[in-house]
Parts: structure tokens; C-alpha cells; sequence
């Protein structure tokens, strides 16, 4: 097994050397990375498919090459022959020359098999499928691929030879081992026609409910045509698979790896072995030198999909080995691992740093989705990198172009995603988010239906409301603010019914507070509308004592806008800050409830955090615990 995966790991070091070693040795090495790496990186199919083809374990599994070979054009006689070859009469395998020959022909002269002049041809070897032996229809499917591209896989001619060849699969591949599974299945990934082919679905579906009989190489294979196929995931067990692949992932080079963690991230399947995780987070930091950048955005998007909480303590030391590696990325690929540290709220200066100079440098070159991945991490963690050009500045610069007008309609929630970041760290881009509020730009963005107006949407006309910037342009009507406040809020904490460990701790602490204060001095109250959360609102006079709360700010209802306090006496909010609200590593909170903090102050409360960390355990403790947090 370990030499099986030593032999593999050099063989693609071996097709990788060029790509990635080049950089560090050669002047040229930008134009291999440009000229090689885009073909890789352009889709992660193909890179992954790549991978397989260049490892002989898969040699019996995948596509055999077709030769290709010039022909002359048509001529007039040989149209003439063409035409009246009787494909209904030919033996079997002069039908698949003939068609190997006409295929070329077509190919070179760009002549789509749509054409009214196959369509003998189609008719006829549509009808003898069913009797063709495998080898023929390997032909036929592999040669079928050479033809130029039809508008539709619907189309005439094309739709009638992939289907008759699709019903010959269905009516034979229960008789077919595994490579021969495979093999076919490769052969309709070629062509396009995964999702289409019925025999495909049929056949990976059978296969993914056995994987116990599959080998190491056969795993990550299943694992490749589920991310294509996707519709798979829901009709069979991912768990067998995982489990499956947890037993021989050892035995895998960490390109087949990546290829495994594709197939659960693309069909959003839950990866629920933390030793299989921990032990991938092990491989990444072991080969971190050499691993395709296709291959590491693969890993970590399937780490941040199915990151659980015992697993953040490995995430500090896997930042600490990709920090060294973010100079040899691309933007996109490094994106992912800030955006890994963000999910286990992780502060990595390095990480973040290194990647926020990479944007500022690029960023005339980078999308809004960069900029957007980018900007998240540093906002949601509280961190300025201190950029050599301020990374804030630039980002603004650049949504004040206006030449980057059209990417607004491109990647419309990345532009509200990366307002609605800017405007937790207090920077308004008044020309942007007057476009944003149109309701004709939400519509464009979220649809006809209010339900799936995004939050970030109500976040900024929240903050215009309470911070008051300088700005004239649209805000969102009130039925839709005070909808989408609703929409996004959480019950208050009710004892009669089942409660999570926050929900527990937000009631214990209301419950101290009525103790502390009185009954008709504490209540609930939805302060900030696009924070789900209700906060516990008291007031005190001057001399420290609680006061009733008043009918009239009683009588505010819920949902219909931030709430602002009264001219009388001091009122304070009570904010139950869970675990989600600080920083995993490091004692500081995230900038959204840094934020929160900033616009209660505005509507004339003074916030105190209840830390779930120091709560205390015994009933007088926290009476003297929360006394002393609200006069001291």
C-alpha cells in the first residue's frame, strides 16, 4: 500500500515538475505557469480527470485515446459514395470505420453532425446498437466526440446516435465489471452527456450503494463521476463512501485526494469523520511544497463545508504551512484558505496579511467575488492588515471605477456582500449602494420574492438609518425592512419549549435580571433590526436604580425599525455573547458585533456583554456577577 502511494506521488510529480518547479528555477516560469496552469485550473474536471489519465491504476477505467489522423476534404464523388453507403447492410465493424472515416472528414471541415446529410447515416447506426458487441460502441462513442459541438444535446441527428447508444449501455452494463462500468462512464463524460445518459445514472447509482467491493483508485473514480453527475448524491449512501475511503485514504497521492474531496463538496454531502479530515489536514501540511493549487482549493472547500468544532484547534498549524505557499497561488486559490480560517474564526495574521497584499497589488485584475472573499475574513475577524496600499482604499477605488460598472450586474451579491462588509468597518460608498437599494437591482438580484432578499440588503439600510451618513439615493420601503426584520429574527427564548445551550444561557441571564431589577424593569426588545438575536433592555435613573419600563416604549412594535431609547434615565442592553461572537484564538470580538455594539451606542444604549465564558455556575454567582458587570 505505502509503495503503491510512493509510486504514484512520483509520477505526478513527475507531470506536475514543470508547472510547479519552474517558478523557482526559471525567468520563463510565469509563461509555464500562464500556458499550463489555466489549462488546469480553467476547470476542475478537467485538471481532476488529468490527474487520473496520467496514472496507470486508471489505464483499465478510463477512455482509451482514439487516434486522429488528417484526411482529405470531401469531394463531390466522395459525398456521392457517402451518401449511398447501405448502413443498414455493412458488417458491424465496417460501419464503425465508415463512421470513423466520415468523423474526421467532418471534423476538419467543421461540419456539425446535425447536418441533414448524416442523417442516413445516424438513422442507420441507431437502429443497429442494440446488436453492436462492446468494442463497437466503445468506438462509436469514443469517435462521436470528434464531431463539432451541437447547440443542444436535443438536436436532430446527434440526439438520435447518443440515445440509440445509450439505450445499448442501459441493456447490457449489469454484466460488466467495474473497469468496464467505468470505462463507459468515462467515455459519456467525454461526450458531455453524464447528466443526460441514463445509463450513467443508473449504473454509478448501483455502484455507489456497494463501494465495500471497490479498490483505492476505484473509490476516488465513484467519488469524480458523483461531482459531475451530482443528482446521484441524494439516492445513495456518501457515508459508505467516506467510510470507504477513510480505510484506504492512506494509500492515495494528495491529488487523488483533492479529486475525493470535489466529489463531497460538489454534491453537498456532510464528510463526518474527523479522523479523516484530521489526517487530510496532515497530508496538506506534509506536501505543502508541492500541492497543486486545483487540488488545495478542493481540500479546503471540503474542510470549510464540514469544519466541526473539535477540529479548530488543527486549523492554526495548517495556516502557519500555507502561509509559506500564498507568493506561488493565484488569488482565488489563497481566498480559500483565509476564507477556512474565517469558518473557524481564526485569526492568522500571516495568512491574511500575505493575502490582503496579493489583492491590493492585483486588484485591478481581480473580480468583485475576490475582493468579496477577501474582505469577509478581515471584517468578520476585526483585522486591518495595514497594507502597503490600504487593501479598504483600494477596494473602495475600485467601486467608485467606473469601469467596473458592468461587474455589478455580473456578481450582484458579491457587490451587496462587500458593501455590507464595508459598512461594518463604518466605510460608506454612497454611488454603489444607491445602486443596490433600487428595488429593481433586488429584484435582478434575489428574485420577485421578499423571502430571499438577502440580510447584508437590510444590514445597510439599517445603517443609514442609524448612523445617518451623507446620502439622498433609495432606501428599502418599509413593508420590505420591517418584513426582512422579522424574516431574519429568532423567537425569544420561551421555557416551554425545547432550547439550545444559547437559548439556555440567554434565558438564564434574563432570569438573573428580573431577580436583579423586577419584572416590569427587564424585557425583550429587537433593537437592531438585521441582528436576529432580541437584547434584554433595562434603564436605571441617576442614582442607580432600576426603573419600570416605560408604556410608550412598550407599545414600539417589533420589527418596524431600530428602536431607540428614551430621554429618561440610563438605558442599558444586555447582549448574551455566545461563542460565535469572539475570535476562536484570541480574546477579540468579530467586527459584526463590534458593529452592533457601535449602532446601539448610536441609538443611545450602553451594551454590556454577557461573556458565556465567565458566567458563572451557582445562582448568587451570577447575581453578583451581573450586578457587578452593570455598576462597576
Amino acid at each position: 500500500m505505502v509503495s503503491t502511494y510512493k509510486n504514484t506521488t512520483y509520477m505526478l510529480r513527475c507531470f506536475h515538475r514543470k508547472l510547479f518547479y519552474a517558478k523557482w528555477h526559471s525567468s520563463l516560469a510565469s509563461d509555464i505557469i500562464n500556458r499550463e496552469g489555466k489549462k488546469f485550473i480553467e476547470s476542475e474536471n478537467k485538471f481532476a480527470h488529468s490527474i487520473m489519465a496520467n496514472l496507470p491504476q486508471y489505464k483499465n477505467s478510463l477512455a482509451p485515446v482514439f487516434a486522429v489522423k488528417e484526411v482529405q476534404s470531401d469531394s463531390n464523388e466522395r459525398i456521392s459514395v457517402k451518401n449511398n453507403i447501405p448502413w443498414d447492410k455493412l458488417p458491424l465493424n465496417e460501419l464503425c470505420e465508415e463512421f470513423k472515416s466520415i468523423t474526421l472528414e467532418a471534423r476538419m471541415n467543421s461540419t456539425p453532425i446535425t447536418n441533414e446529410c448524416y442523417g442516413k447515416m445516424c438513422t442507420g447506426i441507431a437502429k443497429r446498437c442494440l446488436e453492436m458487441p462492446d468494442e463497437n460502441l466503445v468506438t462509436l462513442l469514443g469517435y462521436l466526440h470528434f464531431w463539432p459541438y451541437a447547440a443542444s444535446p436535443k438536436e436532430g441527428n446527434f440526439y438520435l446516435v447518443w440515445k440509440a447508444l445509450d439505450n445499448a449501455c442501459l441493456s447490457r452494463w449489469k454484466s460488466w465489471d467495474i473497469n468496464k462500468i467505468f470505462l463507459f462512464t468515462d467515455l459519456w463524460y467525454n461526450l458531455h452527456l453524464t447528466r443526460q445518459s441514463d445509463y450513467v445514472y443508473r449504473s454509478i447509482k448501483k455502484t455507489a450503494t456497494n463501494p465495500s467491493r471497490l479498490v483505492s483508485h476505484q473509490i476516488v473514480q465513484l467519488l469524480f463521476y458523483l461531482n459531475v453527475l451530482r443528482s446521484t448524491s441524494e439516492a445513495v449512501s456518501m457515508y459508505n463512501i467516506e467510510y470507504q475511503l477513510e480505510k484506504i485514504v492512506h494509500t492515495l497521492a494528495i491529488e487523488e485526494i483533492g479529486i475525493a474531496a470535489l466529489g463531497f463538496f460538489k454534491t453537498q454531502s456532510v464528510v463526518n469523520s474527523d479522523k479523516l479530515k484530521g489526517y487530510i489536514i496532515d497530508r496538506v501540511i506534509q506536501e505543502k511544497d508541492t500541492i497543486p493549487e486545483v487540488t488545495l482549493s478542493a481540500i479546503l472547500k471540503m474542510l470549510r463545508a464540514n469544519l466541526t468544532i473539535p477540529l479548530w484547534e488543527r486549523i492554526p498549524p495548517l495556516m502557519d504551512a500555507l502561509e509559506t505557499q500564498v507568493d506561488r497561488m493565484s488569488l482565488l486559490c489563497t481566498t480559500h484558505i483565509i476564507l477556512l480560517g474565517a469558518k473557524s474564526l481564526t485569526l492568522h495574521e500571516g495568512t491574511l496579511t500575505k493575502v490582503s497584499q496579493k489583492l491590493s497589488v492585483g486588484i485591478k485584475n481581480a473580480r468583485l467575488k475576490e475582493m468579496e472573499k477577501v474582505l469577509y475574513p478581515l471584517t468578520l475577524l476585526n483585522f486591518n492588515p495595514n497594507t502597503d496600499l490600504c487593501i479598504f482604499e483600494r477596494v473602495v477605488n475600485e467601486l467608485n471605477d467606473p469601469k467596473r460598472i458592468a461587474e455589478f450586474d455580473q456578481y450582484p451579491k458579491s457587490l451587496v456582500a462587500l458593501l455590507y462588509y464595508l459598512t461594518l468597518r463604518e466605510i460608506f460608498v454612497e454611488k454603489p449602494i444607491a445602486k443596490i437599494l433600487e428595488m429593481e437591482y433586488i429584484r435582478k438580484t434575489y428574485g420577485r420574492t421578499n423571502f430571499v432578499i438577502g440580510r447584508e440588503i437590510l444590514g445597510i439600510d439599517t445603517y443609514i438609518e442609524v448612523m445617518q451618513p451623507p446620502y439622498s439615493g433609495p432606501r428599502l420601503p418599509s413593508e420590505i425592512r420591517n418584513y426582512l426584520s422579522k424574516r431574519y429574527s429568532t423567537f425569544v427564548p420561551d421555557p416551554n419549549r425545547k432550547l439550545t445551550k444559547h437559548t439556555k444561557f440567554y434565558l438564564d441571564i434574563y432570569q438573573i435580571a428580573t431577580e436583579l431589577f423586577g419584572n416590569d424593569c427587564v424585557m425583550y426588545k429587537y433593537i437592531v433590526p438585521h441582528h436576529s438575536r432580541p437584547d434584554l433592555v433595562f434603564h436605571l435613573n441617576s442614582d442607580g436604580q432600576p426603573l419600570p419600563i416605560p408604556e410608550d416604549y412598550k407599545k414600539i412594535e417589533d420589527f418596524t425599525g431600530p428602536v431607540k431609547s428614551t430621554d429618561k434615565g440610563t438605558w442599558y442592553s444586555l447582549i448574551a455573547a455566545s461563542r460565535n461572537m469572539f475570535v476562536h484564538n484570541v480574546p477579540v470580538l468579530t467586527g459584526e458585533t463590534l458593529s452592533k455594539l457601535n449602532l446601539m451606542k448610536k441609538l443611545g444604549y450602553k451594551p454590556i456583554l454577557v461573556s458565556y465564558h465567565e458566567w458563572p455556575s451557582e445562582k448568587q454567582e451570577k447575581l453578583n456577577f451581573l450586578r457587578r458587570l452593570i455598576y462597576s
